[in-house]
């Protein structure tokens, strides 16, 4: 066995194992609960050294769904099936139609109804990567592309879910700093929106992107002439609101040069920084203004 997960209702437990034949690593799923020690495979039929990866639980506990090379291409495809084994798994992505693409990151949507994962297209270095949605059930015709007006000639760089089901993500240039915050609804009702742009003075990072914990607001970071700056938006339904510079003021106290180890706190955001451009970090809280709690530095 070497990865498993479990339900979060704690009712089974989903691992991958070569139980049945050596180097054939199968699905399997066994209730927690004492009542039942027989263990059922959920993934569908593979061969010698086929495997599953990336199992994940629908919220409600109900059903998984993993990633299986089923067609002995080395070309992954997204399954789900219910998680007790009462039924067979259903394929949910369609043909990719290329040897130089692959299926990756399967997230369930917060109500479970539907799935948002990635595809890889490894023709790229770095890989262009593209955002499809599908109901959880299936069918495999169900499923749409979510970026399609923005992967022509983008690839998704960091992406998330919000509280209501929006997809957020940083699209950019393939090879290019020139990126961009949208949101999209994650069923594809409507169409993609942008939340901020990069510019010739502020260029949007690719290795951030959160979420309040009430989802109401996404954080990223931007590099600008006065160094990395932190940034926060708003997810309301309505037209966005230009980006806010929630870092520190630097006029008079030097640039703010450093942001690390930044997590969601309620609707602000703690961080680190360094304040005065002497490589030693403070840590900050922003709600409406920032306020320092703790100073007088400390080794990143």
């Amino acid at each position: 066995m070497t990865t498993f997960v479990v339900a979060p209702d704690s009712s089974r437990v989903v691992f991958r194992a070569d139980i049945q034949v050596d180097s054939r690593f199968d699905l399997w799923s066994v209730s927690l609960s004492g009542n039942s020690t027989e263990a059922v495979i959920i993934s569908p039929a593979l061969v010698t050294g086929q495997e599953v990866s990336s199992p994940v639980f629908s919220p409600d506990s109900s059903r998984v769904v993993f990633l299986a090379d089923d067609g002995a291409n080395n070309v992954s495809n997204l399954w789900s099936a219910p998680a007790d084994g009462s039924s067979g798994p259903v394929r949910l992505n369609p043909a990719i139609g290329s040897t130089t693409a692959d299926v990756a990151a399967p997230r369930f949507t917060n109500d479970g109804a539907r799935v948002v994962y990635e595809v890889r297209d490894i023709i790229y270095d770095p890989f262009r990567i593209r955002l499809w949605t599908v109901p959880s059930t299936g069918p495999l015709a169900a499923a749409a592309e979510l970026t399609t007006a923005v992967s022509t000639t983008r690839t998704v760089n960091r992406w998330t879910l919000a509280n209501d089901d929006q997809v957020v993500f940083i699209g950019a240039l393939v090879d290019s700093d020139d990126r961009e915050l949208y949101r999209v609804p994650a069923d594809g009702s409507t169409p993609w929106q942008t939340l901020a742009s990069s510019s010739a003075t502020s260029v949007i990072d690719a290795n951030l992107l959160q979420l309040t914990s009430s989802g109401s607001h996404a954080v990223f970071t931007a590099a600008t002439t006065t160094g990395k700056r932190l940034m926060e938006v708003a997810l309301d339904a309505s037209a966005p609101a230009a980006p806010i510079d929630v870092a520190p003021p630097t006029a008079t106290s030097g640039i703010l040069d450093a942001l690390v180890w930044p997590t969601a706190v309620g609707d602000g955001v703690l961080y680190v920084g360094d304040y005065g451009s002497n490589y030693r970090y403070d840590l900050w809280i922003f709600e409406q203004i920032p306020i320092r709690i703790f100073a007088d530095g400390f080794e990143q």
